[in-house]
C-alpha cells in the first residue's frame, strides 16, 4: 500500500477538544499517523501519513465535523 505525507488545516469556529476527540477518532478509524502542528478555536494544523484514499476520506469527514464547530475550510497540502 502507498504511503504518502501530507498537511491539513481545517479552519472555522471550532470548539477545540471536541474538535481533537472528532479527528482522533477518524484517525484511528481510518489507520492515519499523525502529528498536530497548531490547535486554535480558529484552525487546527496536522501533518499525517498513511493511504492517499484514508487521508481523502479524513478530510471528507471533517468537513462535517463536530455539530458544535463551524467548518469553513479543510485543506490538504500534498508534501
Amino acid at each position: 500500500m502507498i504511503m504518502t505525507k501530507h498537511e491539513m488545516i481545517i479552519s472555522g469556529t471550532l470548539k477545540t477538544k471536541e474538535m481533537l476527540d472528532f479527528i482522533q477518532h477518524y484517525l484511528r478509524l481510518f489507520d492515519l499517523d499523525s502529528h498536530i502542528i497548531k490547535v486554535h478555536t480558529t484552525e487546527v494544523k496536522l501533518s499525517l501519513r498513511g493511504a492517499p484514499d484514508l487521508i481523502d476520506m479524513l478530510e471528507i469527514a471533517c468537513w462535517l465535523g463536530p455539530e458544535n464547530s463551524q467548518i469553513l475550510s479543510v485543506n490538504v497540502i500534498h508534501n
